[in-house]
């Protein structure tokens, strides 16, 4: 099959359904494909891996990904609570919504706990993951841009951006010198 276009494009989906190629805009569902009838037998066929191994393959992937944000949304709970409402209320900016969002937080993070189905509590990291946690974000982000960098506890975009800019100023209290390599000494 030879497609000279845009692969990006809005129009290449369509084209794609089309000529019959497989589209799965969702990692959680590709790696269900692991261990779909059709791919097992393949691969069995051609020595590859047998059926128990392309089940337990599917098992570890979605496993991992619901494990990784499990981390991640915790670790959101905590910036959120330990930080960012601190951070408002020292700087006298409301927090409009966040408690609201720590609660939706833990009950995300609640469900993923109590799904047994590995490919269910994938899809439920999923949603967690690319919809909930994002949309939250963008409510720390707002307050952020209220909040000012003396009073933020946590690193701003400029900070991380420009790191290796003062990355001196960590070590020997600011009097460290970089060599050629951009190693401090």
């Amino acid at each position: 099959m030879i497609f000279n276009g845009n692969g990006y494009s809005e129009e290449w989906p369509i084209e794609a359904g089309k000529r019959g190629v497989w589209r799965i805009d969702s990692g959680v569902e590709a790696m269900a494909r692991i261990s779909a009838d059709k791919n097992v037998e393949l691969f069995e066929k051609m020595n590859v891996m047998a059926p128990e191994e392309a089940v337990a393959r599917t098992e570890i992937m979605h496993d991992h990904y619901s494990g990784t944000v499990e981390i991640e949304a915790k670790c959101m709970v905590d910036m959120i609570v330990q930080n960012v409402i601190p951070d408002c209320k020292k700087a006298g900016v409301s927090p409009d919504g966040l408690d609201a969002a720590v609660s939706t937080l833990k009950a995300g993070i609640e469900g993923l706990e109590h799904e047994s189905n590995d490919f269910e509590k994938a899809k439920l990291a999923r949603v967690l993951r690319l919809e909930t946690m994002e949309e939250i974000r963008k409510k720390c982000d707002a307050v952020e841009a209220m909040v000012p960098p003396q009073l933020w506890s946590l690193a701003t975009y400029k900070d991380l951006l420009f790191l290796d800019s003062h990355q001196s100023q960590y070590v020997d209290g600011g009097a460290g010198k970089a060599s050629s390599g951009g190693v401090v000494v």
